[in-house]
């Protein structure tokens, strides 16, 4: 399916798709509050995204690549899942989740977009991390054990899920502390700040995600220049001094989830029993269900551990569509992990992998900035790839 694009954008030009993404981006923190039982407000606004694209599809073009094969084929799985899932209501609702969210990356992979539009959008993403840190300022809450979350009305954000928020603005500022000699002190004093506000809400996980990008990008300075090697140490032992500090400020029972005393006592908080009740159970199953699943998202109902959900985003793909669901689930995983590395969009690419790791803890199937990531990734590789080679992205795609 081929229609030519207008390409006729300046520089400073934006579209009213772009602007509409730029908003969506920046309000990754309303996809806590809920519209009575119909969901989200992000979704609802996804849905308004969706149609305004139609308008500008006319003037795109949708490559049958690799990724969008892929990713019909994942969505594919997730739709048949549904009728033969233990929880159909459960199925439907987070399909119907993920079919918007694979929908607007394929629309904003058929969609050209201007490097200046590239750049807004980028920019937008670390804005909205940047704002979820302005409302903890005006609607914060500490009602569970003094630990931070914030809370509008009757909606709460997960003190786990809130994090993930601030991945992007997080792996911006690192990356320019380290290798910007520009505003470093107030980068410094962005990262110190993020790395404040995840210890505040007492998220180990989601602390653990922000060392692994801050010390994958300290990695890539020291890998450019070895140089670098004497600074990066320094930065270690101010990080160090810095763990030392926060800790000394929050209050006691948020600090103590901190200590080696608390982790030998409490471990994974029984995620370890968890994954093995799931897995045990799964692998004993009969083979059609080990393939294709117990129905997508459906873990909660098939745990006989507890009454939890397998805070593990990829076995939570393999009870809900088998091992065909997490070996294509997984293989978009990696082709994005890919592209963002190929288009030296370093920034993205340690997000990405900060959020991979909070997947690691976390049923993050349908986690918004997850799919940000997607998107962010899928369209500053398509213009990465177009300006470097100077040939057209059809025949670019044709190739791989």
């Amino acid at each position: 399916m081929k229609i030519l694009i207008n390409n006729s954008k300046t520089k400073e030009q934006t579209s009213f798709f772009t602007k509409c993404l730029c908003l969506y981006f920046m309000l990754m923190l309303c996809d806590i509050f809920t519209i009575a039982e119909a969901g989200t407000l992000l979704r609802f606004y996804a849905i308004g995204l969706l149609m305004i694209a139609l308008f500008y599809l006319r003037k795109g073009s949708i490559i049958l690549d690799k990724m969008f094969v892929l990713q019909l084929a994942y969505l594919f799985i997730c739709f048949c899942s549904v009728f033969y899932s233990i929880d159909h209501q459960t199925s439907l609702s987070v399909f119907i989740t993920l079919l918007l969210n694979f929908g607007l990356i394929i629309i904003c992979q058929s969609i050209k977009f201007s490097s200046y539009e590239v750049e807004t959008l980028k920019k937008s993403l670390v804005i909205g991390g940047v704002l979820v840190l302005f409302a903890s300022l005006f609607f914060a809450d500490f009602s569970e054990g003094d630990r931070l979350t914030i809370k509008i009305l009757e909606d709460s954000a997960d003190q786990n899920y809130i994090n993930g928020y601030l991945m992007f603005a997080f792996s911006y500022f690192a990356y320019n502390a380290i290798n910007r000699s520009n505003g470093k002190t107030l980068n410094f004093i962005a990262v110190f700040l993020i790395f404040l506000f995840a210890f505040a809400t007492g998220s180990r996980g989601a602390l653990l995600s922000l060392l692994a990008v801050f010390c994958l990008l300290l990695f890539l300075k020291v890998k450019d220049n070895k140089k670098a090697i004497i600074k990066v140490l320094f930065l270690i032992l101010a990080a160090l001094f810095a763990f030392q500090t926060i800790l000394s400020i929050l209050p006691e029972e948020v600090a103590e989830r901190f200590s080696l005393s608390y982790i030998e006592e409490n471990g994974t908080t029984d995620r370890m029993q968890i994954w093995e009740a799931l897995l045990t159970r799964f692998f004993d199953d009969n083979i059609l269900s080990i393939l294709f699943g117990k129905g997508v998202y459906t873990s909660l109902f098939y745990n006989t551990y507890s009454d939890h959900v397998a805070h593990n985003a990829f076995i939570e793909v393999l009870i809900g569509t088998g091992v065909v669901g997490l070996t294509i689930y997984t293989s978009l995983v990696v082709s994005f992990f890919q592209k963002a590395w190929k288009s030296e969009n370093y920034i993205f690419f340690a997000a990405f992998c900060g959020l991979m790791i909070m997947s690691m803890s976390l049923s993050l199937v349908t986690y918004k900035p997850i799919f940000n990531a997607f998107i962010i990734i899928e369209i500053a590789y398509r213009k990465y790839v177009v300006q470097k080679r100077d040939i057209p992205l059809k025949d670019i795609e044709e190739k791989n």
